[in-house]
C-alpha cells in the first residue's frame, strides 16, 4: 500500500501547478495584447532595450508626420508660386500687345484684367494649410496681406495705393502740367527751361542738344538745373532739331525733340472719317522760323511747352505711377511708405516726415512678420535627427 506523500512534496506540486497556470495566463495575455510583459520590471535586462526601441519608433513616427506635413505645405507653396509666375506672364502680354477698348465705365479691358490679376495674386500670397499661412514669415496664424479693395482704395480712414499714386502724380506733373519745368525767354531770342525745385518730383534735365551749330545751348549743372538755347543770329533750316533729354522719377529717361519746319509747315490736312471732311491740324513737336530771333524763340517755346505737356501726360505719368508703387509696396519697419508733403501736392518739394505712427494714415498692404533675417529661416521642419528643411517665406520679398 502506497503511503501518503510528504507535505513538502505536495506543496511543491501545488506550486508547480500554480506556476504553470500563471505561465499559461501570461502567455494568453501576451497573445491578446502583443506585449511581453505588463510591467517594465518583469522585462528584466530587456527593459532598457524596449524603452530605447519604443522611443526610437515614436521618433520615427514623428518624423513621418513631419514629412507628410512638409510635403503638403511645399507642394501647396509650389503650386501657388507657379500660378503667380503665370499671372506675371499674362499681365506682361497685355502690356506688350495692348488694346484700348473701354469695357464698362472709363476703364480698359487691360485695366480690369490687371485688377483681377492683383486680386488673384494677393489670394495666392494668403495661401494657408490647416490654418497656417505659408507666406507670413513667423506670423503663421495671421493673414499676411490686406484685401485688394483696402490696398487700392484705402480702409478705416487710411489711404490706399490709388490716393498715394494720385498725390505723387500731382507732384510730378506740377501745377502747369509740364513736369515741374518752367519756360522763359529773355526777349532777345534766348529760351530757358529750368526745374522749378531742387527735389525728387517731375522731369530732371539731363541735357539739351541741337543738330545745328548756328544756335548756342547752355546747361547749368547745379540743381535745380537749367538749359537754354539762343536763337540770336541763327540760320535754321527745315529738319534741324533741338532735343531735350529728361530723367524721370522711375530712373528712366525720355527725349523731347522739336524740329524746324518751313513757313506754313506746322499744320497739315487730315481727313476726318466721321465728318467726311479734311481738317487743318497742328503738327506736333515742330516750330517755324520767325521774322525775328525773338519770334523764332517764341515759336520754339510754344512748341516745347506743348511737347512737354504731351510727354508729361504719357511717359512722366507712367513713371510717376511706378515710383508711387515702389514707395507704397517696398517698405519695412524702418522705411514706411513715403507720402508727398501736401496738400497742395502740385507744388510740393519733398516727402513729408513720417508721423510718430508711420502707418496711422496709410494702408499697410503686408501684415505678416517683416523681420530682416533670411525668410527661409522663418519656418523650419525637421525630417531626421540630422536633417532639417528651411522653407519659410514672406509675401513682401523682393522677388514677389
Amino acid at each position: 500500500m502506497t503511503g501518503v506523500p510528504p507535505l513538502s512534496k505536495s506543496i511543491g506540486w501545488t506550486r508547480g501547478i500554480a506556476d504553470a497556470r500563471n505561465t499559461m495566463l501570461d502567455l494568453q495575455r501576451q497573445l491578446a495584447t502583443g506585449k511581453k510583459s505588463a510591467t517594465w520590471g518583469r522585462l528584466g535586462a530587456d527593459s532598457a532595450l524596449s524603452l530605447h526601441s519604443r522611443g526610437r519608433l515614436s521618433g520615427i513616427e514623428a518624423f513621418q508626420w513631419n514629412n507628410q506635413q512638409l510635403d503638403l505645405r511645399l507642394k501647396t507653396m509650389s503650386t501657388a508660386l507657379e500660378r503667380y509666375v503665370e499671372i506675371g506672364r499674362e499681365v506682361h502680354s497685355d502690356v506688350v500687345m495692348p488694346t484700348y477698348d473701354l469695357s464698362g465705365g472709363d476703364r480698359t479691358s487691360q485695366q480690369i484684367r490687371a485688377e483681377n490679376a492683383l486680386d488673384e495674386s494677393l489670394s495666392l500670397l494668403r495661401t494657408e494649410v490647416a490654418g497656417r499661412y505659408l507666406f507670413a514669415g513667423t506670423a503663421t496664424d495671421k493673414d499676411p496681406v490686406a484685401t485688394t479693395d483696402a490696398i487700392l482704395n484705402g480702409a478705416g480712414g487710411k489711404a490706399g495705393f490709388t490716393q498715394v499714386m494720385h498725390e505723387r502724380k500731382a507732384a510730378d506733373l506740377g501745377d502747369q502740367g509740364i513736369g515741374r519745368l518752367e519756360l522763359s525767354d529773355d526777349g532777345a531770342g534766348e529760351v530757358t527751361v529750368g526745374e522749378d525745385h531742387d527735389g525728387p518730383f517731375g522731369f530732371k534735365i539731363a541735357g539739351m542738344r541741337t543738330t545745328t551749330d548756328s544756335v548756342v545751348t547752355t546747361d547749368l549743372d547745379a540743381p535745380p538745373r537749367e538749359a537754354s538755347i539762343d536763337f540770336a543770329g541763327a540760320d535754321l533750316q527745315p529738319g534741324q532739331t533741338v532735343t531735350l533729354t529728361l530723367r524721370m522719377p522711375d530712373g528712366t529717361e525720355t527725349r523731347v525733340e522739336i524740329a524746324v519746319v518751313g513757313e506754313g509747315g506746322s499744320t497739315k490736312e487730315v481727313f476726318d472719317e466721321e465728318t467726311q471732311t479734311y481738317e487743318t491740324v497742328a503738327v506736333p513737336n515742330v516750330f517755324e522760323v520767325g521774322d525775328t530771333d525773338q519770334e523764332t524763340a517764341e515759336n520754339f517755346q510754344t512748341a516745347l511747352g506743348s511737347a512737354l505737356q504731351r510727354s508729361a501726360d504719357v511717359e512722366l505719368a507712367a513713371a510717376s505711377s511706378y515710383a508711387a508703387a515702389d514707395d507704397f509696396f517696398n517698405f519695412d519697419a524702418d522705411n514706411p511708405p513715403r507720402r508727398v508733403d501736401g496738400p497742395p501736392f502740385d507744388t510740393a518739394t519733398g516727402f513729408r516726415d513720417p508721423p510718430e505712427d508711420a502707418l496711422e494714415d496709410t494702408v499697410l498692404w503686408y501684415r505678416g512678420e517683416a523681420g530682416s533675417g533670411d525668410p527661409r529661416q522663418t519656418a523650419i521642419g525637421r525630417v531626421d535627427d540630422q536633417i532639417q528643411i528651411n522653407y519659410g517665406a514672406r509675401a513682401n520679398e523682393e522677388a514677389l
